[in-house]
């Protein structure tokens, strides 16, 4: 039974590279990933609020805010992954 919190990490290795890797930047990634899925579930949620608020009113909801701020999203990612692969 290990109660040590470094052998609870995945692909660790038993001398890992203090100033840059995945053992040094795998938390704060995780944090990040997991905060655009957050942020991206909500504005999926407000987004169907707000077209389900629409319909009861007898309207229909096509584009909007949320969908340009998704696109936005998907175009940083994609143009900061291009740039990192031309390097």
């Amino acid at each position: 039974m290990y109660s040590d919190s470094d052998h609870s990490r995945l692909q660790h290795a038993p001398i890992p590279d203090p100033q840059f890797g995945f053992y040094v930047l795998g938390k704060p990634l995780a944090v990040i990933c997991h905060g655009a899925a957050l942020s991206t579930v909500s504005l999926g949620a407000f987004k169907t609020w707000r077209t389900q608020n629409a319909l009861v009113r007898g309207k229909a909801l096509s584009g909007g805010f949320e969908v340009i701020l998704v696109g936005a999203g998907i175009f940083m990612v994609s143009s900061g992954d291009h740039q990192l692969q031309s390097a």
